[in-house]
């Protein structure tokens, strides 16, 4: 029981060189729900722009607008519902320490970047809810029932989505950064932090 103890603590304890498994489905999941969320979101802003539906969106975007918008309300639900419980996930489970190797600006630019992220990936569905709710437009999850809009202003309505575009350009650009940081880590350090957010490898370890 001692060395079973052990070896968890080594792969995900204190001090472990992987996040737990259940991290790492939070952050893949998350992962392909916003890079789902994000064109969906583009689809429906062409839409309210161009028409209902426009022309050029007929054949490569068949549907109605509503499709689209229900499907970027929904999957932007289930992401507060995720980071939500993402988060206190990590209050119980405390992610592993970055490697020693790391230098002082790339600790806190990794930090800094992650903590940016949950902040982003937190307010950009409130501030998509307070833009529906003022906008009078409808809050469909997934087509099985609506969600009460909030009592706000056209005015204010019209701010939360200008909040929401402003963020989801924040969130792009975290996005470009992340990847650049995993390009660095895996193509010029050739290090193994990527593992971290990998499952364990039967013969690794």
């Amino acid at each position: 029981m001692k060395d079973i103890t052990s070896a968890s603590s080594v792969l995900y304890g204190t001090g472990s060189r992987r996040y737990e498994p259940g991290a790492q489905w939070f952050h893949w999941i998350t992962a392909a729900l916003v890079f789902t969320i994000i064109p969906l979101g583009w689809i429906f802003a062409e839409f309210k722009t161009k028409g209902n539906p426009p022309t050029s969106f007929e054949a490569p975007f068949p549907g109605a607008p509503g499709d689209y918008a229900t499907a970027h309300k929904s999957i932007g639900i289930i992401i507060f519902a995720l980071i939500i419980a993402r988060f206190a996930f990590r209050l119980l489970n405390p992610p592993p320490a970055l490697p020693g190797s790391m230098g002082g600006l790339t600790r806190l630019v990794s930090n800094a970047s992650h903590w940016l992220l949950y902040l982003v990936l937190f307010c950009m569905p409130i501030s998509g809810y307070i833009a529906s709710s003022g906008g009078k437009h409808p809050i469909s999850f997934l087509g099985l029932f609506d969600l009460p809009k909030l009592p706000v202003s056209h005015d204010i309505g019209e701010q939360a989505a200008s909040l929401h575009v402003f963020a989801q350009w924040i969130l792009l650009g975290l996005i470009a950064l992340h990847l650049a940081g995993t390009a660095w880590h895996l193509f010029v350090r050739r290090d193994a932090i990527l593992d971290r957010m990998l499952p364990r490898q039967a013969n690794a370890e």
